[in-house]
């Protein structure tokens, strides 16, 4: 990884692959404003793996709100 990135840049070697989704997040927790529920139903998703680099807010916040989506939350504290 060559120069400097943007802080919200994604690293080269997790780059979402071309039929992947790719969701905006505008607060703490993915779902808060969003309708990303929605798409996540529609795609069939009954389990998300959620990890990132803040986990006593964004991380834990997500897997919180995906629960009481879903019911099915895994939170990768091992990546965190």
């Amino acid at each position: 990884m060559e120069g400097e990135r943007d802080c919200s840049a994604v690293i080269d070697e997790l780059a979402p692959a071309p039929a992947e989704h790719q969701f905006e997040k505008f607060g703490s927790g993915a779902f808060h404003g969003t309708t990303h529920d929605v798409t996540l139903r529609a795609l069939g998703v009954e389990s998300l793996a959620v990890t990132g680099t803040v986990t006593r807010t964004c991380v834990e916040e997500t897997a919180r709100e995906f629960g009481w989506v879903e019911d099915s939350a895994t939170e990768l504290r091992t990546l965190v």
